[in-house]
């Protein structure tokens, strides 16, 4: 999964806060790559980048290969990379690799065109769209769990 979000320092700071509800260091499960810095290993399952370096991504490898979802963080900034970031992706999904998630995430967006442009459906507050859960059994994480209120969380 890759998450695209629009500033160094944001990317830098999402990864580190996963990383930490897990357990881990950045660069296990979670990484980041910006520009100049990549933090990532063989395990990592999540990476966190700017747009910017999913963008130079795209034009590189169009497909994304290895890559299953991608998040669009605080899309509501409209910049280019952004925005060529997302119409490469729409378009990706539609000629080459139909089966890619793609989401758009922001609080103050506007949800129901972006809802239409992915083709998906519209949440309006955390919690509002069905989630489908699978058994991946549990991980404690730390002696006193990863401070999420119950100290346990899911591993997949």
């Amino acid at each position: 999964m890759v998450v695209a979000e629009p500033r160094r320092i944001a990317a830098r700071a999402a990864a580190r806060r996963m990383a930490w509800l897990l357990g881990e260091r950045p660069g296990g499960s979670v990484g980041h790559t910006v520009r100049g810095e990549r933090v990532v290993g063989r395990h990592t399952r999540v990476e966190v980048v700017t747009t910017g370096v999913l963008l130079q991504r795209l034009q590189r490898d169009q497909e994304l290969a290895g890559v299953d979802a991608v998040v669009l963080d605080e899309c509501h900034e409209r910049h280019l990379d952004a925005d060529t970031a997302a119409a490469f992706l729409w378009d990706v999904r539609e000629t080459l690799r139909p089966e890619l998630r793609l989401v758009a995430a922001s609080a103050t967006t506007d949800a129901e065109g972006w809802a239409g442009l992915l083709g998906g459906r519209r949440s309006s507050r955390p919690g509002a769209s069905p989630i489908r859960w699978r058994s991946c059994g549990l991980r404690r994480s730390g002696p006193s769990g990863p401070r999420t209120g119950c100290g346990w969380i899911r591993r997949c």
